[in-house]
Parts: C-alpha cells; sequence; structure tokens
C-alpha cells in the first residue's frame, strides 16, 4: 500500500470524477515512478529539480518513447501540484521541467499522376455492381474531403444532386455544408439509381427503409472497417501501391485546395475543423510540395 498514491487516486476518482481508465493510467505511471526512487533511496516530498533529471534520464535510456514521456510528466505534474495544494510540498518540482515537444507529422497525400492511375483503374474496370459504389465513395472523399465516418453516415436526405451540395454532421454534432464536383456528383447519382437498390434487396427486412446512402454487399449500412477494406481490396485488385486510406484522400484533398490559391479558413470550413490551428498543417504540407516541385522544375536548383 502507498498512501500518497492511493490518497491522490482517491481525490481523482472522487473529487475530480475521473474515469477508472484515467486512473488506471495514473496509478502505473506513480507505481514505476515511486518503484524508481524507492530503488535510489529518495523521499516523494524531498524530490527536486536535479532528482527530476535523474529521473527522467533514466527512463530515456531506458528507450521511453516521447509520447510515453509526456504522458508521464503530466501524471507527475498533477500528482506534486496536489502535494502543493495539501501542504506536503512548498514548490512543485515538475513545473521547472519542460516537457520534449511533439513530433510534428505532415499528412500523406497522393500525387496526382497517382490520383490519375487510380481513378483511370476505376473509370476502366467493370463487372461488379459495387464498383459503381466504389467509385462514387472514392469521388466523394476526394473531392470533397469527407471524414470516414462522415461518409458512411450520409443518408439521402443529406444529398442535393441538383445542386450538387451535401449536409454533412461531422465532429461535436456540427453541420456544416459541403459542395460536390459535376463528377463525383454524376457518380453518386449512377450509383443512387443502379447500384444502390440492387444492394438494398439484399436485405429484404429493410427494403425501403434503410436511408443511409452507402450500402455493403449484404444491403446494411457501411461501417468505417467496411470502408476501408473496400479501399484496400480497390487497391489490390488495381495493381498499384498507393496506401489508399479515407484519411489520405481527405489530407490530399485539403491539401490541392490550397496548392490552387483556396483561403484557408474556407478550407477550414470545408474539412468541419474547429480550430485553424488544425487546418495549418495543410500549409506545410503545401510548402514542402513546393520545395519538391522547385526542386525538380528550377534549372539552378537541380543537382549536378
Amino acid at each position: 500500500m502507498n498512501k500518497p498514491i492511493d490518497d491522490f487516486l482517491h481525490y481523482l476518482t472522487h473529487q475530480r470524477l475521473f474515469q477508472p481508465l484515467t486512473v488506471q493510467s495514473y496509478r502505473q505511471d506513480l507505481d514505476q515512478y515511486f518503484s524508481y526512487i524507492h530503488q535510489q533511496g529518495w523521499l516523494f516530498d524531498k524530490i527536486g529539480v536535479q532528482e527530476v533529471r535523474m529521473y527522467l534520464a533514466f527512463e530515456i535510456t531506458r528507450g521511453m518513447s516521447q509520447r510515453t514521456m509526456q504522458r508521464r510528466l503530466a501524471t507527475l505534474r498533477h500528482f506534486y501540484q496536489r502535494q502543493v495544494e495539501d501542504k506536503v510540498m512548498a514548490i512543485n518540482p515538475f513545473t521547472l521541467i519542460r516537457a520534449p515537444r511533439k513530433k510534428t507529422y505532415l499528412p500523406e497525400v497522393f500525387s496526382l499522376t497517382q490520383l490519375d492511375a487510380l481513378v483511370n483503374f476505376l473509370n476502366t474496370s467493370e463487372g461488379k455492381i459495387t464498383l459503381i459504389r466504389d467509385r462514387a465513395m472514392v469521388a466523394l472523399l476526394y473531392s470533397s474531403g469527407l471524414r470516414a465516418s462522415e461518409l458512411v453516415s450520409l443518408t439521402l436526405q443529406d444529398v442535393d444532386l441538383t445542386q450538387r451540395i451535401m449536409r454533412i454532421i461531422g465532429k461535436g454534432n456540427k453541420t456544416r455544408m459541403v459542395p460536390m464536383t459535376s463528377l463525383a456528383a454524376g457518380l453518386l447519382s449512377r450509383y443512387i439509381k443502379e447500384a444502390r437498390a440492387v444492394l438494398l434487396t439484399a436485405n429484404t427486412s429493410l427494403l425501403g427503409g434503410n436511408r443511409f446512402v452507402f450500402l455493403n454487399a449484404n444491403g446494411k449500412k457501411l461501417t468505417v472497417r467496411g470502408l476501408e477494406y473496400i479501399l484496400r481490396k480497390t487497391e489490390e485488385a488495381s495493381g498499384l501501391t498507393l496506401h489508399l486510406h479515407p484519411h489520405k484522400l481527405r489530407h490530399t484533398f485539403a491539401t490541392q485546395l490550397l496548392d490552387n490559391g483556396a483561403d484557408l479558413r474556407v478550407i477550414q470550413e470545408l474539412l468541419g475543423h474547429s480550430s485553424i490551428q488544425t487546418t495549418q498543417i495543410y500549409t506545410h504540407v503545401s510548402n514542402e510540395s513546393s520545395k519538391v516541385q522547385y526542386a525538380m522544375a528550377h534549372p539552378r536548383a537541380k543537382k549536378k
């Protein structure tokens, strides 16, 4: 039994009303930390900045990931802040330690050549009714930047093919209106008229009663996992190496809009981002793309 840990977790559970899994995560972090300081013969309430640095150096040498390190620091900073509030300690030593910065991973996007190859495969492949559906889905993901969850939740009432616009309910139940290209509208129209009715007959219990646009082979609402499976099978059938994924199509949509002069605020609205900072990552992607194009095209930039 460790009274300081138990008291802190009791506070998280009954006063802060933390979820059980979060409390369990805190316990694991604190147990590992206390195990280390006990091996060193240190008292938890006598820890200073020097001891904190020694502890962090120890964890780094053991190969602790940056993400785990950030979580561990957050746990210990919270724990020691509680000790300060309870007058056990005068200073929280972990407030004097700066957490390592998270690595920024730029979204992966498709090149125009890859997109052309994918579209060409979808347009020239025939034989299955589901291919009509798959073409429409890829077109919407790429031309409108929908999230996978938004695509599979799309209902017939959300789609206006005449105006080429969709009502999308995104994260936080926020509604936005998103346009689609004429090509996507044409593919979607063909799917609804020709293929959807055929898929719906696979489940007679839902005949006429399924409001979702995209259905699986059993006539039921398509799931996100089902969508990802379809895209994976599409890539295998095409013989292309694309790492085809809904998010990659969404990232490509945003990056190409930015490359072609769209305002960042407009892209934010179309993507359904609550913060402009989330959208700004695409400026970095666009800059990297520009550097590559510059190096390939400028005669003085080419390596001799």
